[in-house]
């Protein structure tokens, strides 16, 4: 079930989804979905699905054929300034420092 709630995650690439709906569309309660984010990644599914964008992101910059504006637009991210966040905290440096 953790494993359907991921797939549903990872194929809304702009997140527009939340938890709630990606539990329900896997037919799993929310608090068996926690449990099972935990005890399978060791990290919650907040944290895990922000590591995924961020793995999204790195993708799109390697290719260097989008703007950093344009990665968190296509990423979902409500601006630059919330996109460049979240990969730091996950990089620890942000989208204009990745060589």
């Amino acid at each position: 079930r953790a494993k359907k709630v991921a797939q549903l995650a990872l194929d809304d690439l702009k997140s527009i989804k939340d938890f709630d709906q990606l539990c329900h569309e896997a037919n799993a309660s929310t608090r068996t979905i926690t449990r099972l984010f935990t005890k399978e990644t060791e990290l919650s599914f907040r944290e895990w699905r922000q590591r995924a964008r961020v793995m999204n992101a790195l993708q799109l910059l390697e290719n260097r054929k989008y703007s950093i504006k344009q990665i968190a637009i296509k990423l979902g991210y409500s601006s630059t300034a919330s996109f460049s966040h979240a990969f730091k905290e996950v990089m620890g440096i942000t989208p204009m420092e990745f060589p």
